[in-house]
Order: C-alpha cells, then structure tokens, then sequence
C-alpha cells in the first residue's frame, strides 16, 4: 500500500476540511469499488450532503498506481468517520465466512454495502423488467439454493464465474427473449438432477435462511449476481427496445439513422448507451434497501 493510501486516514481528511469549499460541512471521502458504482452512491448519499460533504469516489483515482475493488477497499488504512467505504454484499449477508471481508462487511461501522447483491441489482429498478428478473428467479430457486449449498460446503472454487456459466449454458438469455424460462428450469434440473439431490438438505437450511432474511422464490433475484441479470436478461431487451425505436424513427430512411439517435441522446452504439443510461442516468426512481438506508442513517444522521 502506498504512502499516500497510508495517509489520508479518516483524521487526516477532517484536519484538511478547512482549506476546502466547505469548511462548514463534515467532510467524508467515501471509496465504491469501481466507476459503475460512483452515480449510484452519490445519489444514496445526497440526503446528508447538507450537513457533510460526502466525496465519492474509486480507489484509483485517488491512488492511480493501484486498483479498484471490494478486497481493496477493506484492506484500506485509517477508516473511520471522515473515511468509509461502500461496497457489494454479494454473498457476504447469506453465507457465513464467505470471504476474509465477511465479518466487516457485515459489522464494520464504516463499512456500508447495499444488502442486496450488487448494485447492479439495485439498479434495475428503474427498469421496466422487474416482472422479467422475477420469473427468472422462480424458475432459478432450486439451481440458486443448490448452487449456495456448494458455496457453504466450499465444494465451489470460484462461485460467482461458475453461476454465470450455468445460467448461460442452460439458455438463460434466449429464455428471457421469450419470457418464458421452462426449457431454462426443464434444462438445469435434467443435466443436475442427481447433484440437486445430493445438496437436497443443505438447499433447505439455505432456502430456510433466505427466507428469514426475506427472500423467496419470487425475489431472489436481489441476491442473484447483478451483473448477470442487466447483461442476460435485461439489457438485450433494452437494446431491442431501443433498436425498435431507431428502426421506427428511420421509417425506411437509413440515411436519417444519425440524426435519430442524435434526437435520443444516443451518441454511441446501442449496447455502449444501454450501459451509460443503466450505470450514470435516471437514478430518481431508485429506491435504497432498507438496511442499507439505516446504515447509511448510523454513519451520517
């Protein structure tokens, strides 16, 4: 670690608040693991930005030598009431001892993270696909239980790769398309019938804990990697979407496509602004978990 990482500790960044623009406000460095994340916790911090001048920001681009990411931010010096991090839950809430982070995660009074599993899934809300993401998550539940009850009995190298190629391999995406996810859910119980068997037990007790923590079968798409939801399953039907809307606005003239996607704002390809608007733009109908919001409240209320 740097010596500047070592450096701007939570002290040092109230001592230096007075030669800033707002030496009236607390001033708060909060580090998100990458750029995708940055829009998404200044728009959950603005409620206390009139008493704190919370600054978001990655790793990198306080510290250009190192990197991002969640293992990097909590094994971040000097963290305290001037100095917080935001990160993914992912597992961390559901499997106990799931990572070196997990106690933290769950505990740190200047670790906050977004109960669900990513931000990603907190996104989607804004979408208009919640109905989408939701059959997916019926036609899921026995594969997701199964698939944890691997992860908790550390049969699972790597968890979260593994996941997305399952879902892949058993035709998520082209379900999606057709709103129908049978031959997904027919496909993933023939291939694992005997593995889904053997983790019969092991799926109850998670199925049991994920309800407690209030999850089901119809929602578990909250605590499903975020990631594979927006780039599976909703994004290609932004896309389609959008693409029909371009394709509309044409009406046959192909020579008036730019002047199209202009009118639209879009100044990319189709995918590159689906991105953009999903990760930067329209964050007013999002609404923050609430363990995350009471969190948030314990650190700057």
């Amino acid at each position: 670690m740097s010596e500047l990482s070592k450096n701007v500790t939570s002290e040092w960044i109230k001592a230096t608040a007075v030669f800033g623009h707002t030496p009236l406000r607390i001033p708060v460095q909060m580090y998100v693991e990458g750029d995708d994340d940055v829009m998404f916790w200044k728009e959950a911090v603005k409620p206390y930005q009139k008493e704190y001048d919370i600054n978001v920001v990655t790793n990198k681009a306080v510290n250009p030598e190192q990197g991002n990411g969640k293992s990097k931010l909590l094994s971040m010096e000097g963290l305290g009431k001037e100095k917080v991090v935001a990160v993914d839950a992912d597992f961390d809430l559901i499997v106990d001892e799931y990572s070196t982070y997990t106690d933290m995660v769950r505990n740190s009074p200047f670790v906050v993270n977004t109960t669900w599993h990513s931000v990603e899934n907190i996104l989607l809300q804004k979408t208009d696909y919640i109905s989408l993401v939701e059959l997916f998550s019926m036609a899921s539940w026995e594969l997701y239980t199964y698939y944890l009850a691997t992860v908790v009995a550390k049969e699972e190298p790597r968890p979260i790769k593994h996941y997305g190629e399952m879902l892949s391999q058993f035709g998520v995406q082209k379900c999606a398309c057709q709103k129908n996810y049978t031959k997904f859910e027919t496909a993933y119980k023939e291939e694992l019938n005997n593995e889904i068997e053997k983790y019969k037990e092991a799926s109850a007790q998670i199925k049991e804990k994920l309800i407690q923590l209030g999850y089901n079968e119809t929602n578990i798409w909250k605590v499903t990697r975020g990631h594979y939801l927006w780039d599976m399953i909703v994004k290609p039907q932004f896309v389609a979407g959008v693409v029909n809307k371009i394709n509309q606005g044409i009406q046959g003239n192909p020579k008036s496509i730019g002047q199209v996607k202009n009118s639209m704002g879009i100044t990319k390809d189709v995918r590159s602004y689906a991105d953009e608007w999903f990760y930067n733009n329209d964050m007013n109908n999002i609404n923050v978990p609430t363990e995350t919001r009471a969190k948030l409240n314990s650190m700057f209320v």
